[in-house]
């Protein structure tokens, strides 16, 4: 059935390990090489208690999900820290173990703890993991901090919008509702007072980054099928050529992201995807429509930008 028959030689943790190499290793965290094989922790090429403990949750998901016959369970680099390391894992050549900074992640902003329960809780409640009734009480109390931050835009004292004054360093909910005592009775608890105060302080930034994600998102919408062969894509360069082969990106966002990938490339899969898969007859979905038209001209650009930025990091 599995693993019956295996003995173990020696336990595997050591400075020094033997590790399956990113290009071998699917997002799902089940190997390419082997399919039905999940892999996990420092086989991974990775260091660290929580990197294999996250590791291990993705790939036991994945693994249920599979024999179900369900779709893959899938975090975005916007959604959770989880799904930059896993998306890491799989488009980076690694000179060391990895470990999870905050630093690797380009929507830090909009992955902090104390929305968490916010970002992640229709995945907790699809999976199981969390109850339905629970799930409900957050998906209102997102309600209320979206209804409330429009009820301060509305709301002035004087000339000044009462958003604007919250962002006022030491500003209060108790200056605003002695400001417009009817804020009172809007029954906002301790948690939903938290959030509008940090989107109030943080918008601008905050709004810029969803803006990004907006884009990265449309660079996701198209996939890339297994049966695409970009050897045969006229433009590409070799190295391009090289790194694609290797690591076989499920999408154009994800092409975008492996080091080495340059927009001038991106542009040319893109023009080969619209095509159709050479040799197949295979015809491809339409792009989003901004991109199809061209309206969406900074797609790219800051895709380069992003990428530029990770080539340094990493």
């Amino acid at each position: 059935q599995g693993l019956e028959q295996v003995e173990f030689l020696r336990h595997g943790y050591a400075v020094e390990y033997d590790f399956f190499p990113p290009h071998q290793i699917d997002v799902t965290f089940e190997s390419r090489v082997l399919p039905g094989l999940s892999l996990a922790g420092q086989i991974c090429g990775t260091s660290g208690y929580e990197e294999a403990a996250v590791q291990g949750f993705l790939a036991g998901v994945n693994a249920a999900r599979s024999l179900r016959g369900d779709a893959p369970f899938i975090l975005g680099r916007d959604e959770a820290y989880i799904g930059v390391l896993a998306d890491d894992l799989v488009r980076c050549d690694p000179r060391e173990p990895y470990r999870m900074f905050t630093s690797r992640a380009e929507f830090r902003l909009l992955l902090r703890h104390d929305n968490a329960d916010l970002r992640l809780i229709e995945h907790g409640v699809d999976l199981g993991l969390v109850p339905a009734e629970h799930g409900a009480r957050i998906v209102e109390k997102r309600a209320q901090i979206e209804s409330t931050l429009e009820r301060l835009r509305r709301t002035f004292a004087g000339t000044e919008q009462l958003l604007a004054r919250l962002r006022r360093p030491g500003a209060t909910f108790s200056e605003l509702t002695e400001l417009h005592p009817e804020i009172s009775e809007w029954n906002l608890g301790p948690e939903v007072e938290e959030q509008v105060r940090i989107h109030a302080r943080y918008e601008s930034y905050i709004d810029r980054q969803a803006g990004l994600v907006a884009r990265m998102h449309r660079l996701e919408e198209w996939q890339i099928p297994s049966t695409l062969d970009v050897r045969s894509i006229i433009g590409l360069r070799s190295e391009a050529v090289e790194k694609l082969t290797r690591f076989r990106p499920r999408t154009l966002g994800a092409a975008r992201r492996i080091a080495g990938v340059t927009p001038s490339d991106l542009s040319i899969l893109m023009i080969a995807l619209r095509a159709g898969v050479p040799g197949t007859g295979e015809v491809l979905q339409e792009p989003p429509a901004e991109l199809a038209s061209g309206g969406d001209s900074g797609t790219l650009s800051e895709a380069a930008k992003d990428q530029e930025r990770s080539e340094d990091r990493e």
